[in-house]
């Protein structure tokens, strides 16, 4: 489950900082999405992903993908 704190739009779509509790894994951070929509998360505060996607980016940062 995720906790939405704040969420917005960039050029590469939504974006959420948030806190996800899924299975023993617990993270707060700035999350990736694949929703098309900032209404999504206007009407569903708590939203269960159905996939979690974990890769690096250009600079070697971390960068988590939540699939909706």
């Amino acid at each position: 489950m995720l906790e939405v704190i704040k969420y917005g739009t960039s050029k590469y779509g939504i974006w959420v900082i948030g806190h996800l509790k899924f299975q023993d894994l617990e993270i707060i951070d700035i999350f990736n999405t694949n929703i098309k929509d900032e209404n999504y998360f206007k009407d569903n505060l708590s939203p269960k992903p159905k996939k979690i996607k974990i890769s690096k980016n250009k600079a070697k940062q971390i960068v988590f993908t939540l699939e909706f």
